[in-house]
C-alpha cells in the first residue's frame, strides 16, 4: 500500500523474504540435475528447509495479523474474509511430495528424472498462484490494518510479526532491502575463506541463516574431512590434515589424538559410569550420526576424503554401509574400537566408483573376520580392472591399456583376532597393493608365517619399519627388521595373542 511507512507494514519484510526464496527455488530446480542422487537429496533437503519456512509464514499471518484484525471488523466485513487466507492445501501437498522423495529408498535414475519433473510441475503450480496471493493479502488487508490499529499497535504488531518470521528462519529478524547485506555481498572464495575456521555446527547453523549463505556453507572443501565421534563429544573441529601428503599426516595426526582419547577413556570411565551419563552420550553421538547421514552426507558425501568414527559407542554395520555408498571418493577410514563387523564392508562392490580408499584403520574390531578382507580384496581387484587407463587418442586404437593400481597405501587390523591365513591370501588374489607401505597385523592370533608371506609377496612397497606382526610367529617376513607385535605389554605381560586364543 503506498505511503505506509516500512514499520508499518506487516507484510513487507516478511513478503520480500518469501518472494526471494520463492526465485532461489525456481533457479536452483532449473539447475539441479535429478539423475544424480546426491543432487536430487540436496535439493529435497533444501526445499524441506524452504517450506518449512513458508509453513511458518501461514501460521504467523493466521495467528498474528488475521486473528487480531477480524474482531475489530463490522459483521459485514468479517464475513466476506471469514475464509482463511491460507486454506489453499497446496503447500501441504509440496511438502507431502517432497517427503515421499526423501524417504524413498534407493530410487533409480529414472525415478529420479521423473520425480523431478512432477515436483517441478508441483512448484510451478503453487509458484505461479503464491506470489500474486501475497500481493493481494497487501491491498485487501493492509487497508484494513491500518484503519482498524492505532499507529502504536501496527507499529508493535509488526515487529512481532517480523521477530517470529527471523525466528522461523534461525535469526534475530530478518534483513530489509536497505540493510546492509553484509557477508552476502562477498565472493563466494572469501566466504569459503572465512568459513573454513567456522565449526561443522556453525556452518550448519550459518546455513539456516540466509538463503545466499547455503551453497558456500556446504561448499565440498569445507567438508573433507569429517569427525562425527568427536563432535558428538564435544569437539566440534575438522582436525584437517597439516600441509604434506593427507594421507600420512591425517594418519599421524588420527593416531595421537586416539592415544589421548584412549588416556581420557580409562581415566573417565568409571566417572562417567557412575554418573549415569554413559547411555545419554551414546544417544548423542547416535543422534549426531544420523544426522550427518540423512542431512550432510547427500549433500557432501562425494567430497568427503577423511572419515572417522573411531571409538564410536553408537557406530553399528548399517551407518557405516551406508556412509561407504554416500562417499565415492573417500581416502581415509578410521573405525577402531568400533563394534562393527563383516557386514560393513558388504556395499564395497556396488559402487561404480574407483575405490579410492587409503588408510584403512580396524584396530580392535574384534567382531572383523576373513569376510571383511575377502570383500575389501574383491573390491580392489574389481575397481582395478573396471577402470582402465589409455593414452587419450579416440577408440584407444594403437594404445596399451593398463589398469588403474590400487592406492591402499596403510591397513591396520590390529587385535582382529579372528582373522586367519584365509582372509590375508583373499585380501591379494588376483592383484598386487603396490603402494602399501604401513602394515599391522599385531594380535593376529591366527595366522601364519605362510600367510604373512603370501600376503607380504603382493605388496613390494612394504615398509619393514611399519610393518608389524605378533612376536610369536619365528621366521616370518623381515624377521630381522620388522617390527614386532604392538599389542604386547599393555598393562602386563602376557602376550595378546595368548590372551586371545585363550579366550576363543
Amino acid at each position: 500500500m503506498p505511503g505506509v511507512p516500512e514499520d508499518l507494514d506487516v507484510f513487507h519484510v516478511p513478503h520480500g523474504q518469501m518472494k526471494k526464496i520463492v526465485h532461489c527455488i525456481e533457479d536452483e530446480l532449473t539447475h539441479t540435475n535429478f539423475s544424480d542422487h546426491d543432487a536430487y537429496l540436496s535439493i529435497l533437503s533444501h526445499l524441506r528447509h524452504d517450506f518449512h519456512i513458508f509453513k511458518c509464514h501461514e501460521e504467523i499471518e493466521n495467528k498474528y495479523i488475521l486473528n487480531n484484525l477480524l474482531p475489530r471488523l463490522p459483521h459485514s466485513a468479517k464475513t466476506s474474509l471469514q475464509k482463511d487466507i491460507h486454506s489453499d492445501n497446496r503447500l501441504s501437498l509440496l511438502v507431502s511430495l517432497v517427503h515421499d522423495g526423501l524417504t524413498w529408498e534407493e530410487p533409480s535414475e529414472g525415478d529420479r528424472v521423473a520425480f523431478g519433473k512432477k515436483l517441478k510441475d508441483a512448484i510451478a503450480d503453487f509458484t505461479t498462484d503464491f506470489i500474486p496471493h501475497m500481493e493481494e493479502e497487501e491491498e485487501v488487508f493492509l487497508p484494513l490494518l491500518v484503519t482498524h490499529f492505532s499507529e502504536g499497535e501496527l507499529r508493535e504488531l509488526t515487529q512481532i510479526v517480523n521477530h517470529l518470521h527471523g525466528k522461523s528462519q534461525g535469526k534475530d529478524k530478518l534483513s530489509t532491502p536497505h540493510e546492509s547485506p553484509g557477508l552476502t555481498s562477498l565472493p563466494p572464495e572469501v566466504l569459503i575463506k572465512i568459513f573454513s575456521y567456522l565449526s561443522p555446527a556453525d556452518l550448519c547453523h550459518l546455513s539456516q541463516s540466509h538463503t545466499s549463505l547455503r551453497g558456500v556453507a556446504f561448499d565440498g572443501s569445507l567438508w573433507r574431512h569429517l569427525h562425527p565421534v568427536r563432535w558428538a563429544n564435544g569437539n566440534v573441529c575438522f582436525f584437517r590434515p597439516p600441509h604434506g601428503d593427507p594421507s600420512h599426516d591425517a594418519c599421524v595426526e588420527n593416531n595421537m589424538a586416539k592415544q589421548l582419547m584412549s588416556v581420557e577413556g580409562r581415566v573417565n570411565a568409571n566417572l562417567r559410569m557412575r554418573e549415569g551419563v554413559m547411555e545419554e552420550y551414546c544417544e548423542g553421538e547416535a543422534r549426531v550420526l544420523t544426522a550427518l547421514l540423512e542431512h550432510l552426507l547427500p549433500r557432501i558425501g562425494t567430497h568427503v576424503r577423511t572419515l572417522d568414527l573411531a571409538y564410536g559407542k553408537a557406530v553399528s554395520n548399517e551407518i557405516v554401509f551406508r556412509m561407504l555408498k554416500r562417499c565415492p571418493n573417500l581416502q581415509y577410514l578410521d573405525l577402531s574400537h568400533t563394534g562393527v563387523s563383516d557386514f560393513a564392508f558388504k556395499g564395497l562392490l556396488a559402487s561404480r566408483e574407483v575405490w579410492s580408499l587409503q588408510h584403512i584403520d580396524l584396530t580392535g574390531c574384534t567382531q572383523i573376520t576373513d569376510t571383511a578382507l575377502q570383500r575389501i580384496g574383491q573390491a580392489i581387484s574389481t575397481h582395478s580392472s573396471l577402470f582402465p587407463q589409455t593414452c587419450g587418442h579416440p577408440g584407444g586404437k594403437g594404445c596399451v591399456a593398463t589398469p588403474i593400481h590400487p592406492c591402499l597405501k596403510s591397513l591396520v587390523l590390529s587385535r582382529c583376532h579372528m582373522i586367519t591365513d584365509a582372509g590375508l591370501r583373499a585380501l591379494v588374489v588376483g592383484v598386487v597393493l603396490p603402494e602399501l607401505r604401513h602394515l599391522d597385523l599385531s594380535g593376529l592370533c591366527r595366522i601364519t608365517k605362510e600367510g604373512l608371506g603370501d600376503l607380504v609377496a603382493s605388496c613390494p612397497s612394504l615398509n619393514p619399519e611399519m610393518f608389524f606382526y605378533c612376536d610369536n610367529i619365528l621366521q616370518g617376513p623381515y624377521a630381522d627388521c620388522a617390527n614386532g607385535c604392538q599389542s604386547s605389554g599393555e598393562g602386563d605381560d602376557v602376550c595378546y595373542c595368548k590372551r586371545a586364543l585363550d579366550s576363543s
